[in-house]
């Protein structure tokens, strides 16, 4: 298998290998990344197929990613163009599929070009001068390839010819067209592969390259080939190196060895310059301490003893004064303490007070509800406060009682007089009062107002429906049926006659009869104009018996009684949600006022004004159907009279025209006097009704108004009186019990005053005697501190001057030892000063070699100062090429940073 064909394979088990080597290798770097990129090409030459698979590094492991492009788009993004060609004897092409089953010799060509090269412009210094350049500049890219062909015997491939190559030749470009510029060799399996490799690299290296395969023989196969592209300069195509340089560059050999070289090369650099002016520095140095560390050092030392033995002298002097001080500071601090303790201690009790201490009484501004109270002389101690918080509780004791009375005038002006009358109910203006109590009295004047309102629109309904206009229209229906009787007198007289037989009947008249009639409709209509009045005028009066309804709903017993008697039901809920009081709590005041004595007074109305009116309404219109019916029934009669008349003119004409026809037209008469007379009947019917309702309704109306008005007014002095007597009542507990409430809050008051003077008094004391204890146990714990704090610096400052003693004798010790060490500069290793005569002149021979190193690199350096330039251009292609090389990014996403990008192409017919 070729290089190219494993790198292929093996990036498919990639994550799998990297996620194997977890467990004793460092984790991947999360912002690595590997991109392998598939390019099929058809034998031809033609771009046929582009995918992708990004593996990602994570926290977890390899993230593996499949990526799809489409050929035709995409393949410009590709960094490198491959062309495929041919040629035999018979001629060439580019199809290599062509070559299938060919005799004879046949060279095929695989062209890879470098498509990243670009003219830049490129800045370098050389020789201290700034200088600018146009330049080709292309990312480096390393191409590997390798050709399959299959189990064709080696000899086929032509590798020797007439100028037989070396592998150096091959490598320095000095091949032979003739023959195979690959290595050919043969896999485990039996398979003759060529391998092929380049650097694409311009302009130092070529950005083409081109693999040739020369066979000969009977029978050749059509080559398939494998290319790998590598972005960058790769000296290990490896898979275990392209993976390291992907996902852990610290562990890739190439890349450890660049970096060491760098840093070595760094390194000698920095090393040679500092060693250089450390030995200038050292040589100087030594040169002069050698000469004057002895006599310096050893007068530093005999005047450096002297100051130690007075400093000495001048500590144990210092120590001793200082225990002095220390005693003396301790003894006066602790009676500073002692007496800031006394002071603190009185300021204490001052803000303490005494139980004596008054803050003067509390003064009340102001008259009842709107006094407001005011503390007397601003209180300094904590006694103080509670004597003021007393006497400020007394104040608000004597606000309330005032303000108990105000409040009780206040309700029993709200509520009204209990016995009310016109004269109370008007205040200095002439204005009516508005309580409650006048409000009842208003209402039950309003009330009669209404009421005979009620009896006045009553009468002038029962006036408006005339009694006469009935009777007319009963006497119209007598005069009427008379001649509908005639009628049929003369129709069953001519029916038997034999005037019949002579065509006479001429003697039977209807114009009475359609006159009549006419007299009778005229009738029915003044009374129907009549009715409509009534109807209209009970209607009218509903609406005031519901208008009443509105006025009379105030709240209370009295209210509801009143309702009862207007139409029976319960006035509404006060508007805004309110909840119904509660009738057993009298503090409530939302709870209904409920009369003592029920029904003592009141007359019971079997019914209510409102369903008088009702049934008023309901009988005139009742009296309008029936009305409305007779007109009907009238209207009966006139066509059965008309179906009369022409039954006798067609009669008529029958017996003068054909005495055929007699018997039907006979027959036809008979049928229409049937008619009319049931006709007849039921308009007398419906006449007699209208005048027995009208009767009814006339009589039914008066008795409701009547005795409306009369209930009305006989229990509405029984409604009202009753409850203006409850609520005065009521006025006068509700007062009382707020009265109760209000001295229940002063006696509170009062009793919280006392209560806080006994608790606060005997707090006060407690915590005077609590203080005075402490101030006590303070004074006698500073007092043995103090003391036991001086016996310490005592032992501690005696200590230390015995210890004095002893250190100067060290000191005398060490100094001496110290002489001992310097030695003498003459004599070469005696002591510090002989080492260091030596040590200068190694440093002189050190520096005279560096010397000499420095003139050679000076001489080399004027020697190539003529290709610095050149130098320096190639220095800076090389840094272009790789800051290209940076650029290039994933591919189908430039912008991506740290991808490492690995392009596979195949040319052939299988992948």
């Amino acid at each position: 298998m070729t290089v190219a064909t494993t790198l292929a394979v093996a990036l498919a088990t990639a994550p799998t290998a990297l996620a194997a080597e977890q467990d004793n290798n460092p984790p991947v770097d999360p912002r690595s990344a590997l991109q392998a990129v598939q390019v099929s090409m058809a034998p031809d030459g033609s771009i046929t197929g582009l995918s992708g698979r990004m593996m990602r590094g994570s926290a977890d492991g390899i993230e593996t990613t499949e990526q799809s492009f489409d050929p035709r788009q995409d393949s410009a993004d590709l960094p490198v163009r491959v062309l495929t060609s041919y040629r035999t004897e018979e001629g060439s092409g580019t199809d290599l599929s062509e070559l299938e089953g060919y005799d004879g010799r046949a060279v095929v060509e695989v062209t890879v070009s470098n498509l990243t090269q670009q003219p830049q412009e490129l800045t370098y210094d050389a020789n201290g001068v700034s200088r600018s350049r146009n330049a080709l500049v292309a990312a480096p890219l390393t191409v590997v390839g390798a050709a399959d062909l299959g189990d064709t015997a080696p000899a086929t491939v032509l590798t020797d010819g007439p100028n037989q190559q070396s592998l150096l030749d091959q490598v320095q470009g000095s091949e032979d067209a003739g023959v195979t510029n690959g290595v050919l060799g043969r896999t485990d399996d039996g398979t003759t592969v060529v391998q092929w490799a380049s650097i694409l690299a311009p302009p130092r290296l070529s950005a083409t390259t081109t693999m040739r395969l020369v066979m000969q023989g009977e029978d050749l196969p059509a080559p398939t080939f494998d290319l790998t592209v590598f972005p960058g300069l790769v000296v290990d195509p490896s898979l275990g190196e392209l993976l390291d340089a992907a996902f852990n560059p610290e562990r890739s050999d190439d890349l450890q060895l660049q970096a060491r070289t760098v840093q070595v090369i760094g390194d000698v650099n920095d090393v040679l310059g500092r060693a250089s002016d450390t030995i200038s520095d050292v040589r100087v140095t030594l040169g002069s301490a050698a000469e004057t560390l002895g006599r310096q050092t050893v007068s530093n030392l005999r005047s450096t003893t002297r100051g130690v033995a007075t400093s000495i002298r001048q500590l144990q002097g210092t120590m001793r004064g200082l225990r002095q001080g220390v005693r003396s500071s301790v003894q006066s601090s602790s009676r500073g303490t002692l007496a800031q303790l006394d002071q603190t201690v009185a300021r204490l009790q001052s803000v303490l007070g005494t139980p004596s201490s008054s803050g003067g009484p509390a003064t009340v501004v102001g008259f009842g509800c709107e006094s407001t109270v005011r503390s007397g002389v601003r209180a300094r101690t904590v006694g103080g406060s509670l004597q003021r918080v007393v006497a400020l509780l007394d104040g608000y004791a004597r606000a309330t009682d005032a303000c108990k009375g105000e409040v009780r005038q206040v309700i029993v002006d709200a509520i009204g007089p209990a016995e009310p009358t016109a004269q109370k109910c008007l205040d200095a203006d002439g204005d009516r009062k508005d309580n409650v109590t006048c409000s009842l009295l208003g209402v039950q004047d309003r009330f009669g107002e209404i009421s005979t309102q009620l009896l006045e629109d009553g009468d002038a309904a029962i006036a408006a429906l005339d009694p006469d206009a009935a009777a007319t229209a009963v006497r119209s229906a007598g005069e009427l049926s008379t001649r509908v009787d005639r009628i049929l007198e003369r129709g069953s007289a001519l029916l038997n006659a034999r005037a019949l037989q002579r065509g006479d009947i001429g003697g039977i008249g209807l114009g009475g009869v359609f006159g009549a009639l006419q007299q009778l409709s005229n009738a029915l209509g003044g009374l129907s104009q009549q009715v409509n009045d009534g109807t209209l005028n009970a209607t009218k009066l509903s609406g005031k018996v519901a208008d009443l309804l509105a006025i009379v709903c105030d709240g209370g017993a009295a209210a509801q009684q009143m309702r009862d008697i207007l139409d029976g039901g319960t006035c509404p809920v006060v508007p805004g949600g309110g909840q119904p009081g509660d009738p057993n709590d009298p503090n409530d005041p939302n709870a209904p006022v409920v009369d003592p004595n029920p029904g003592a007074g009141n007359t019971p109305v079997a019914d209510s004004l409102a369903d008088r009116a009702q049934r008023n309404a309901a009988a005139w219109a009742t009296l309008s159907s029936s009305v409305g019916g007779a007109q009907g029934a009238l209207d009966v009669v006139a066509n059965a009279v008309s179906g009369v008349s022409g039954a006798l003119g067609g009669l008529t004409e029958g017996v003068k025209g054909d005495r055929l026809e007699l018997r039907e037209l006979t027959d036809a008469l008979q049928a229409a006097m049937t008619e009319l007379d049931a006709a007849r009947t039921v308009a007398i019917e419906s006449v007699d009704e209208v005048a027995e309702n009208q009767e009814a309704v006339t009589a039914a109306a008066r008795e409701a108004f009547e005795d409306a008005a009369d209930a009305a007014d006989d229990s509405l002095a029984d409604i009202v009186d009753p409850a203006t007597r409850q609520i005065s009542r009521r006025t006068a507990e509700n007062a009382e019990t707020l009265g109760r409430a209000f001295d229940k809050s002063i006696a509170g008051l009062r009793g919280a005053g006392r209560l806080i003077r006994s608790d606060g008094y005997a707090a006060i004391r407690r915590q005077q005697r609590v203080l005075l204890g402490a101030r006590q146990s303070a004074r006698q714990q500073i007092t043995r501190q103090a003391g036991q704090a001086l016996a310490g610096i005592d032992r501690v400052v005696s200590g230390s001057v015995r210890d004095l003693d002893s250190a100067a004798a060290i000191l005398r010790r060490d100094l001496t030892n110290v002489l001992l060490d310097l030695g003498d500069p003459d004599v070469a290793g005696s002591g510090l000063l002989g080492i260091m005569s030596a040590g200068a002149a190694t440093a002189r021979s050190a520096d005279l070699q560096l010397t000499q190193a420095t003139d050679r690199t000076t001489s080399y350096a004027n020697q190539r100062s003529s290709d610095i330039d050149g130098i320096r251009l190639r220095q800076e292609q090389a840094d272009a090429s790789l800051r290209r090389l940076q650029q290039l990014g994933a591919f189908g996403d430039p912008e991506a940073d740290g991808v490492q990008v690995v392009y596979d192409v195949h040319i052939g017919s299988g992948q």
